[in-house]
């Protein structure tokens, strides 16, 4: 039998009836990890897999295994560390529109990139929203509200796709050009840093 651990300390969980790794997970998360705590990282012998990774998991047979160290974290510390990546993703999201726009013209698998990151983004800032404290209703220097910001976002977003299926290559241009990357930066700049000071006083 392996030695099962999480976060590197021993886990006295019975294993008898378990087959696999993607069995033991919900026996796991019922029985040991507390309220709050997410798993982040499973380390199999020498291999670092995600929990996500279903279909992996489900072929590694606990028997076979050494060692199932279960790695993880609190909701706070992963919103947290979201906050602290957010700047990097934006950077990376506003390199994608500007590679989006350098082509003769914008081509869907350009601009579906652009979308699904920007999913991405407003998925990670409801994560941020549900865990840390942001006063939406708060001024930046900008004159706007991270709500207002949020709202301008989510207009754009819906913006981009309108155009896009009228192809209108003026409108949908002026969208990404100006409206996206104006609205990315005021992220970057004022809104995340401000919702960072007011979570590490």
């Amino acid at each position: 039998m392996p030695n099962v651990m999480i976060n590197n300390n021993h886990c006295p969980i019975y294993t008898e009836n378990l087959r696999t790794i993607g069995e033991l997970i919900p026996k796991l998360k019922d029985e040991y990890l507390a309220k709050g705590q997410f798993l982040t990282q499973i380390l199999i012998d020498d291999k670092t897999m995600s929990p996500g990774m279903d279909k992996s998991l489900m072929s590694f047979e606990i028997n076979e295994c050494k060692s199932i160290n279960f790695k993880t974290q609190n909701k706070s510390t992963i919103a947290q560390e979201t906050l602290d990546y957010l700047p990097d993703f934006i950077d990376s999201l506003t390199l994608d529109v500007r590679n989006c726009l350098a082509l003769d013209s914008i081509e869907e698998s350009s601009l579906y990139k652009v979308v699904e990151k920007l999913d991405i983004f407003i998925q990670l800032m409801t994560h941020i929203h549900q865990t840390l404290n942001v006063d939406s209703d708060s001024k930046l220097e900008i004159g706007f509200t991270i709500k207002e910001l949020e709202v301008h976002l989510l207009f754009i977003v819906k913006a981009i796709n309108s155009a896009y299926k009228k192809d209108d290559t003026i409108i949908l241009e002026d969208l990404l050009e100006h409206e996206l990357i104006d609205n990315l930066t005021q992220w970057k700049i004022q809104a995340l840093p401000k919702i960072k000071k007011s979570n590490t006083l």
